[in-house]
């Protein structure tokens, strides 16, 4: 029993041996990519602040289409912070694999091979809500210079359907499958 003790032990001191350069390239790694990520973050924030990104969007009127969906935040603020978030992201997954850890690896991996269907779906949300509502604000100037008594509510009900429209393409993008809402929609407004 004691020789099986000290055969184990021997055993972990081994395999520990043999993963301490492999600790030591991680731990590199999260500090160089700690430093890193940081340094990006605070170049992009003063950049952003510098060419006066939160003016170019409020013009555009992107900020309050991305109110709608619920960011308050500054985007000179908030994409940095997105930025060092995802350099981080990144960070994990090389030092998993410097590590050898295959399964929070291949999960990382999974991750960045979703996100450009994220961003894509946030994207026609973002612009499909500013083309709603300006489609809704267009047929209701419409509708009142034509002398239509419902202009309002006919303008609320283009930028709805535009917008219902929009959020099923951006849940589509996500690969989440819609058949159920397409099939209650075709129900509501073919019983109507």
């Amino acid at each position: 029993m004691k020789e099986k003790l000290i055969q184990a032990f021997a055993n972990l001191m081994d395999s520990a041996i043999a993963m301490a350069p492999k600790v030591v390239v991680g731990i590199l790694l999260a500090i160089t990519g700690f430093a890193l990520a940081k340094l990006i973050e605070v170049v992009l924030r003063f950049t952003l602040t510098r060419i006066g990104f939160d003016r170019l969007m409020e013009k555009a009127g992107i900020d309050k289409a991305l109110q709608r969906i619920g960011l308050r935040q500054q985007l000179n603020l908030f994409i940095p912070r997105l930025v060092y978030f995802l350099i981080l992201l990144v960070l994990a997954k090389t030092a998993s694999d410097a590590l050898g850890l295959v399964a929070i690896s291949d999960a990382f991996g999974a991750f960045f091979a979703y996100l450009p269907n994220i961003v894509a779906a946030l994207l026609l949300v973002i612009l499909g809500t500013s083309l709603g509502q300006f489609a809704g604000e267009m047929v209701t100037e419409s509708a009142r210079n034509s002398g239509i008594d419902f202009a309002a509510s006919l303008g609320k009900l283009v930028s709805g359907l535009i917008v219902f429209v929009v959020a099923m393409m951006a849940v589509s993008q996500l690969k989440i499958d819609t058949g159920i809402v397409r099939i209650v929609t075709s129900f509501v407004l073919g019983g109507a």
